[in-house]
């Protein structure tokens, strides 16, 4: 039932990222559930230690069966609410199967795709380590006008840029990837609105 009632916490332990086990007492010492998580076999790897949550794709089934649960769509979760707001859980169907070897020429991966119907691969992209480099995203995902016509210059391999080069290239990156939401933008950089804001107007960037 949502919104829940007589809600605990927060919590001041914290949960092992490589598993463990958890139990559900009643008032009179029964259990009435348990689960005991893992990071391998059929457990989702995705909450180890990245920000997302576990969460169980339909509240209705038992809490043992790793099938059962999936990453939540969000980093942190959704306490007190539905797991997935959207109403379909994350689509988990379109899988690496094999990469090539560090040692060829070309770099080349395979993916499969394990569900019995076709996958749309727009908007698909790569990420290196959690991160999106904005001049790898294809050119079918829509910027907003101002970004489409600003050229971003990723870090050079060698040499030292200036300070408000590093700054002005991290706002424009953060507000290509929040699709110039400013909002977001600033939560990503971990700055205020308003500080994001003198910032753009000191490197004349406008949306």
């Amino acid at each position: 039932m949502f919104p829940p009632t007589n809600v605990l916490g927060p919590f001041t332990q914290r949960l092992s990222n490589s598993g463990e086990t958890l139990e559900l007492h009643n008032n009179d010492g029964r259990l009435e559930d348990s689960i005991s998580y893992g990071t391998d076999g059929d457990w989702p790897v995705g909450p180890d230690g990245a920000g997302v949550s576990l969460a169980k794709l339909d509240r209705n089934t038992a809490s043992g069966p790793a099938e059962n649960w999936a990453m939540s769509e969000q980093v942190g979760g959704t306490p007190g609410a539905v797991n997935f707001p959207s109403g379909d859980p994350p689509d988990r169907t379109l899988v690496f199967n094999e990469i090539s070897a560090a040692t060829n020429a070309l770099f080349w991966l395979e993916l499969l795709n394990s569900g019995a119907n076709d996958i749309p691969l727009d908007g698909v992209v790569l990420a290196r380590q959690g991160l999106i480099d904005v001049k790898e995203l294809r050119t079918e995902i829509q910027l907003p006008p101002a970004l489409q016509q600003t050229e971003l210059s990723a870090l050079p391999r060698s040499g030292v840029q200036s300070l408000d080069d590093v700054e002005r290239n991290a706002i424009l990156q953060a507000l290509a990837e929040c699709r110039g939401n400013k909002k977001k933008a600033a939560e990503l950089l971990g700055i205020q609105r308003p500080t994001l804001y003198n910032k753009m107007k000191r490197y004349a960037i406008e949306l």
